[in-house]
């Protein structure tokens, strides 16, 4: 049972109505929940705490049957929940929120797991950043592990395109300081990231058909073939608590990488490149599968095969698993 998350003297901070100077330009931030709700009121507790006045925020919650619209309620009365009627996945559960942001006149959107908190400077810096690089459209702080702080889950990310794949920079590094500088990048993960509206208008949505995984790793990609830059901004932190909702190797995990990685290469990759990129990606989850077996780890296996199967029957979006 979760705490009262306005306990232990939190006071709230949410923006009042009516305009601000141009030093603060509006920001809508989505929270995405799913039958986690503890981890929603702690983060959106987190959130109250910002330093940052003209903001709002929205919580897209997936059907939870935990209570945690009624908690959200209760405790937090001024963010706007949305309640889908299912769960339709993350990447169309995010469009939701952003459609109805969008409405609200916001220079930046930012996408925010459930199961994160933020530094009260979360925003501040974000838009500092967003100010003092005008070149940039994308922003992503350091994201390190609610189990230890001191554990880097993400510094930035990349897409290899040698291999068809996003790697996290710095994943399980201790941080000692590596990853403190402001750098460009080619990814960042919608865990946490700040989207200007002239890039969500020009981008477009995250590409429901992923349901989960690679949906942002292809909104990113879209976003530099548009001209659109990235920016890893370090003087901020977030901390992750990482899978909650899905599980860090479970057969959900694994078909949706399996199958959301083949469509990630196809849509963006052409010709010799993208043949080859298929191919290696086949033949890597072929190995795993076959390990898989040899392990005994029947459901593995089964999940290899069926993101593979519905990759080339073309069967997007949630699965039966």
């Amino acid at each position: 049972m979760c705490m009262n998350p306005c306990s232990e003297g939190s006071e709230l901070a949410w923006a009042p109505e009516g305009e601000y100077p141009r030093k603060y330009p509006r920001v809508i931030i989505v929270v995405l929940s799913w039958n986690q709700k503890c981890d929603t009121l702690e983060c959106l507790k987190s959130l109250s705490k910002l330093d940052y006045p003209n903001r709002r925020v929205i919580v897209v919650d997936q059907d939870s049957a935990d209570g945690t619209h009624g908690a959200i309620k209760t405790y937090f009365p001024e963010v706007l929940v949305i309640r889908n009627a299912e769960n339709v996945g993350f990447a169309e559960g995010n469009n939701i929120g952003i459609r109805h942001a969008l409405t609200d006149g916001p220079e930046y959107i930012v996408l925010l797991n459930n199961d994160t908190t933020v530094e009260h400077d979360f925003l501040r810096v974000l838009i500092d950043a967003a100010r003092n690089n005008p070149d940039f459209d994308v922003f992503g702080p350091k994201i390190v592990f609610e189990s230890d702080p001191a554990i880097i889950w993400s510094a930035g990310s990349y897409v290899d395109w040698r291999q068809g794949i996003c790697i996290q920079r710095g994943l399980r590094e201790v941080d000692r300081g590596q990853y403190d500088n402001y750098e460009e990048v080619n990814a960042l993960t919608a865990c946490a990231m700040m989207i200007s509206r002239k890039a969500l208008d020009t981008v477009g949505l995250l590409d429901s058909r992923y349901f989960i995984y690679y949906e942002e790793t292809d909104w990113c990609a879209r976003a530099t073939s548009a001209g659109f830059r990235l920016l890893y901004v370090p003087a901020t932190v977030v901390r992750h608590k990482v899978s909650a909702a899905m599980g860090v190797a479970s057969p959900g995990t694994v078909f949706y990488f399996v199958r959301n990685n083949l469509l990630f290469i196809t849509k963006n990759t052409r010709g010799l490149l993208r043949l080859r990129l298929l191919g290696k990606s086949l033949f890597g989850t072929a190995r795993a599968t076959c390990s898989a077996l040899v392990k005994g780890n029947r459901k593995d296996a089964l999940a290899r095969v069926g993101g593979v199967a519905a990759f080339f029957c073309g069967s997007y979006g949630k699965a039966n698993i």
